[in-house]
């Protein structure tokens, strides 16, 4: 639907899209990850992409406002599916990981503390 790139498959997304539909934090790193290996679009792509698809008027997500957050950050630096997991987490006290290049990435404005292990 993004793309508009299969006669067949493209109307009946854009005809659900136009119902009103939700999508998932898992559909947003499904598409990051296939705008990014079979599309070849670098991660400032990836990230409006996504962006343009989250604010449509008949789109609805959780925790809105963390994943433009994300989008930003992605935009920037950052593996999509570490900051969806950081959105994911939204409520929690924190973020336990051993990858400590999450703090970079995530920082200066992380929404949740990160806690490194190890």
């Amino acid at each position: 639907m993004l793309l508009d790139d299969d006669p067949v498959q493209s109307p009946l997304a854009n005809q659900i899209i136009s119902e009103g539909a939700f999508v998932p934090p898992t559909v947003l790193l499904e598409t990051a990850w296939l705008l990014g290996s079979r599309y070849g679009f670098e991660r400032q792509a990836v990230a409006a992409y996504l962006q343009a698809l989250i604010d449509m008027p008949s789109i609805s997500i959780a925790n809105y406002e963390t994943t433009q957050w994300a989008l930003k950050r992605l935009s920037e630096r950052g593996d999509v599916g570490d900051l969806l997991h950081l959105v994911a987490s939204e409520g929690a006290s924190e973020f336990v990981t051993f990858d400590r290049s999450l703090v970079r990435d995530a920082a200066p404005d992380c929404p949740i503390a990160i806690r490194i292990l190890g």
